[in-house]
């Protein structure tokens, strides 16, 4: 089975159970996913609703089997403000974290020491400014959050369909530029998006210890393909 064998498609509300399971199990690094299986449901669901929000799956065009999935945005800081005023998605996704991190002593420690405050800003400054300003006169950013492969589908192409799709996603919608963080420990990561002509642009470290390495795309923008798309 290659790429050409399955469907790259929008996911919906029905998606999401095997998204967040395949998220959890896959992509374990950061926040998030130590919060467990029960909130990546919910912020998988909220990044759905949310405007320029992307949750894509492939599948299988035989018998519907998921091959893999990307979560992302089009236009982050726009997409992040509007999930933080939508009060009623937000709440859920901030009572699930909450039951979370009850249940996890020591995780509640560990985000109260490096995130809390930071969170606490980054809400408040959402509610008294417009999505419109917040840019800032900044390039409209798109950023890819994660990508996934299942098992008996990777080597074939599946990630690359994936991330093209979201390129051009992101082109339509206008970004200038889309990012993503690797973990540094995981070299193949950064093999792939490197032969997908993503620039590394800084290593650092996360508020966990982890050693993480940005990397960026640049899209022409206007509604047009990705560069490397156009012949």
């Amino acid at each position: 089975m290659t790429a050409a064998d399955l469907i790259i498609r929008p996911a919906t509300v029905d998606d999401v159970r095997a998204t967040s399971f395949a998220h959890s199990e896959m992509l374990p690094m950061g926040l998030f996913p130590a919060l467990g299986v029960r909130f990546l449901r919910q912020w998988h669901k909220t990044v759905l609703a949310a405007p320029h929000g992307v949750l894509l799956v492939a599948v299988d065009r035989a018998d519907g089997a998921y091959g893999g999935f990307l979560l992302g945005s089009t236009d982050h800081l726009t997409h992040t403000d509007a999930l933080l005023r939508a009060w009623r998605s937000f709440f859920a996704l901030a009572l699930t974290g909450a039951v979370a991190l009850l249940r996890n002593p020591s995780l509640a420690a560990e985000f109260a020491r490096t995130r809390a405050v930071r969170w606490t800003r980054r809400i408040a400054r959402a509610f008294v400014r417009s999505s419109r300003t917040a840019h800032g006169g900044s390039p409209q950013t798109a950023v890819l959050a994660g990508v996934a492969v299942f098992p008996g589908f990777r080597e074939r192409g599946v990630g690359a369909a994936l991330v093209n799709e979201f390129l051009k996603q992101c082109a339509t919608d206008g970004a200038e530029v889309a990012e993503l963080i690797t973990d540094l420990q995981n070299e193949n990561a950064a093999r792939f998006y490197e032969l997908l002509d993503w620039v590394p642009a800084g290593d650092s470290v996360t508020r966990d210890g982890n050693p993480i390495r940005l990397y960026r795309y640049f899209l022409n923008g206007g509604g047009t393909l990705p560069y490397r798309d156009r012949q």
